[in-house]
């Protein structure tokens, strides 16, 4: 998550006499300006008109004409870039694909590939889940790949099977693994009674407080969650869904440490001391 300021632009609106400069500088290839100095205003002219353009990042823009005191100006600008922070989204890679699906003691239960199980004429297999580059915008709700069911059979019990998946986030690059999904239930071709279990609910995010894994690279946080803490199973002949596949669908959410003052907060501080200085020198000079 990247910090963006608001940009603020100081437009004389007709005042070819009014001169001003500008002190660029930029945070995460977003260049922000502001008004520093101003100078040669004509003789009595104390309430130039300007325009006060707020740009936000991705491009769309307000103005906002008024009739203000330059000197006093200043101090406009650094009150509205204190409120006029804004979160950015970042994007995050990851994959699933080092999850496994397991027996776990379960009897009739064969391990074809590591990632499906079979018992009494059904199979389910777990297909892993990948977000390549661009990624996927955080915060949002993401894929954890897909149970399918196939094959045929009466009310076959497949409690005790453990689902792991291992998020490995490309980005960060760091890996870790959510809780296990224990299955619990029963399945036949025509119809389904069986669970996936996650647990426990072990991280917190806007999206609540669920089973997940927090990866860190440095000041960034990455947190993967299953938003379905109980996921049903679908039968191998569920016409509703491509033929017997279960989504399994999670979240993802990015922070930020933040270990020293960011450009901008730097910035903010720097035009308001300049704006309050100019404001204690008016009221001397009265």
């Amino acid at each position: 998550m990247d910090l963006m300021a608001v940009i603020l632009v100081l437009e004389p609106e007709n005042r070819p006499k009014f001169q001003y400069s500008f002190a660029g500088f930029s945070w995460n290839s977003v260049a922000f300006t502001a008004p520093v100095s101003y100078s040669n205003l004509e003789a009595g002219e104390k309430n130039p008109k300007f325009k006060v353009w707020l740009g936000a990042p991705h491009g769309n823009a307000d103005s906002w004409n008024g009739g203000l005191n330059v000197k006093k100006s200043l101090i406009l600008i650094s009150m509205v870039m204190l409120i006029a922070l804004v979160a950015s989204a970042a994007n995050v890679t990851y994959n699933t694909t080092g999850s496994t699906l397991s027996c776990n003691g379960v009897a009739g239960c064969t391990n074809p590939t590591t990632t499906s199980v079979t018992v009494g004429g059904i199979t389910i297999t777990y297909n892993s889940a990948t977000e390549v580059a661009p990624g996927v915008a955080t915060p949002s709700i993401t894929s954890l790949g897909t149970l399918v069911s196939s094959g045929t059979g009466t009310n076959v019990a497949f409690s005790g099977i453990v689902l792991t998946i291992d998020v490995t986030d490309t980005s960060l690059g760091k890996s870790g693994t959510l809780p296990t999904g224990l299955f619990s239930g029963v399945i036949s071709t025509n119809s389904s009674e069986l669970l996936v279990l996650f647990s426990p609910n072990n991280t917190t995010s806007i999206f609540g407080t669920l089973p997940g894994v927090a990866l860190t690279s440095g000041l960034t946080t990455d947190t993967f969650q299953v938003l379905n803490a109980t996921e049903g199973v679908e039968d191998p002949n569920d016409p509703l869904a491509s033929p017997g596949s279960t989504s399994l669908q999670g979240d993802v959410t990015e922070s930020i440490a933040s270990a020293t003052p960011e450009p901008i907060t730097l910035g903010t501080l720097g035009f308001g001391l300049i704006g309050l200085g100019l404001l204690k020198r008016k009221r001397s000079v009265r």
